[in-house]
Order: structure tokens, then C-alpha cells, then sequence
């Protein structure tokens, strides 16, 4: 977002010395044709009148006009060739000016358009740096929990394992002892809902109840 926006002001700010430029060459180019259309108007109205100036003077000298004429003629053609040839080396000086200093504008906005995408990519790799440190991160953390919870689960199994070791009979806690077996339980006796203590004293009741009647 920064380094687009940056780019177009680079380009917007370029582009100003570069519409001075061409503006300044376009008018010094009609400035020069202007005062070369003036030169040779000069030059051929000035050549004009020596033609007359010339027949004038072959009245009265009785000579022939022809040859100074001529001459007069070749004069102008000589010095339209040479307004032509200024007007010519001034313009081309001037486009080479020109394309010199448009050159020079574009070599500094490219140069500011390197050193931004320079900047670009250098924050590009600087983001994944710190993306791929944030990910190692969090993948160390995950894993620091993980080794933390599997400690935390065979430490756990372990004290359960010393406690049952600790219980007589080998029971684990929460779990019923092992249940009477039929020597235990006389004929016609059957264990009350009650548990193991509710049958015991339902077999010595019995007991009493088989002696009383001997």
C-alpha cells in the first residue's frame, strides 16, 4: 500500500519536470522556425528590391539587369540555405538537449522505483522472517505442552499404580473385594442386597436360629 503509493508519486513527480521540459522544447522549436520564417520574408523581400534597385539602374546606365539579377538571385537562394541551416542546427540542438534532460528525469525515477521495490522486497522477507519465528514458536510451545502433559499423565499412572500396590489383596481402589464363595454360604442362605456385611450377619442369624433348634 506505502510503496504503490510512493510509486505514484514518484511517477506523478517525474512526470512535472518532464511536461517543463517538453514544454520549453516545443516553444523554443516554434520560436526558432518563427524567427527563421522572418529571416528568409527578410531576406527575399530585401532581395526584391534589389532586383527593382538593379532594373532601375539599366534604365539609366543603358547595361543589362540580367546578370545582376542572377546575382541577386544566387544571393538569396545562398542565404535562405544558410537561415535554413541555423534553424535546422538549432533545433536539433535543442531535441538533443531535450532527450538528454528526459533521459536524466527517467534515470532518477527509475533509480527511486529500484529503491523502493528494494524496500518492498526487503519488508516482504523481514514479514516471513517473522512469520516462520512466530510458527517455530508456536510449534515449540505446542510441543513443550505435549511433553508436559504426557509427564503429567505417566507421573499420575504411576501414583495410582504405588497407591493400588499399597491396598491389601492387590485391590484397586473403588473396586469390590473378591466375592464369598459357596462355602461360605450355608444351604437355603442367600446374601441380602445389602453387601458382604449384611450377608455376614445373615448367616450368623442363621446359625443362631440351627443351634436353638438342636
Amino acid at each position: 500500500m506505502v510503496c504503490g503509493l510512493a510509486r505514484f508519486l514518484n511517477d506523478a513527480w517525474a512526470g512535472i519536470p518532464v511536461a517543463w521540459v517538453e514544454t520549453v522544447s516545443f516553444l523554443g522549436t516554434a520560436w526558432t522556425n518563427f524567427i527563421g520564417v522572418l529571416q528568409k520574408a527578410w531576406n527575399r523581400f530585401s532581395g526584391f528590391f534589389k532586383k527593382v534597385w538593379a532594373r532601375v539602374k539599366s534604365v539609366f546606365t543603358g547595361k543589362d539587369a540580367g546578370e545582376e539579377i542572377a546575382r541577386i538571385n544566387d544571393e538569396i537562394a545562398a542565404e535562405d540555405n544558410a537561415i535554413n541551416a541555423r534553424r535546422d542546427a538549432a533545433v536539433n540542438e535543442r531535441e538533443t538537449e531535450r532527450q538528454r534532460r528526459r533521459a536524466a528525469i527517467e534515470g532518477e525515477r527509475a533509480g527511486v522505483e529500484d529503491e523502493l521495490n528494494r524496500m518492498q522486497q526487503a519488508e516482504r522477507a523481514e514479514r516471513e522472517k517473522r512469520k516462520q519465528e512466530t510458527l517455530a514458536a508456536g510449534e515449540a510451545d505446542i510441543a513443550a505442552a505435549r511433553k508436559e502433559w504426557e509427564e503429567a499423565l505417566a507421573e499420575a499412572k504411576r501414583k495410582r499404580e504405588e497407591a493400588d500396590a499399597r491396598l491389601p489383596g492387590g485391590r484397586r481402589r473403588g473396586l469390590p473385594g473378591p466375592v464369598p464363595g459357596r462355602k461360605h454360604v450355608r444351604r437355603g442362605v442367600r446374601l441380602p442386597v445389602g453387601g458382604i456385611g449384611a450377608g455376614r450377619r445373615a448367616l450368623w442369624s442363621h446359625g443362631l436360629t440351627s443351634s436353638n433348634r438342636a
